[in-house]
């Protein structure tokens, strides 16, 4: 008789962190930059990004999952940096094309990063991961 109660108080705090996430579509009025938007993102939120042409660097450094339109949602940055920079766990991202960087997308040292359908053009090094484990990569290419 007492697990009941307290099945019944876990059941109702679950919703509670569900209801906390939500998706976020990219504006530039609004936040600026993909910076802006990734450091606006509450944990667990999707960022949506039309297409589009967006400069790096960029560091997320809380769980996120980013949703690009495909080839058309391009990342950008020059020099000796990353692209895009994962330094959180639990991080998604799906079809992006990473463009010119000496590095396209770094996971540096976090757990169960998932990138899925991007491309890497013109980059030194796709990806690279520096520690953690639990990654997916899945569907992605070199142009």
């Amino acid at each position: 008789m007492r697990l009941q109660p307290l099945l019944a108080l876990v059941f109702l705090a679950l919703p509670l962190t569900a209801v906390h996430a939500s998706t976020i579509t990219y504006n530039e009025a609004v936040y600026g930059s993909l910076q802006g938007a990734v450091d606006a993102a509450r944990p667990g939120d999707t960022l949506t990004l039309p297409e589009g042409l967006y400069e790096g660097p960029v560091t997320v450094d809380k769980p996120l999952t980013i949703i690009g339109s495909g080839e058309g949602t391009r990342l950008v940055t020059s020099g000796s940096l990353s692209v895009l920079t994962i330094r959180s766990s639990s991080v998604r991202v799906n079809h992006v094309l990473f463009l010119v960087g000496n590095t396209g997308l770094a996971v540096e040292g976090s757990d169960h990063a998932t990138v899925e359908d991007c491309i890497f053009v013109e980059n030194a090094v796709g990806i690279d991961i520096a520690g953690g484990s639990g990654h997916v990569i899945r569907g992605c290419c070199v142009a």
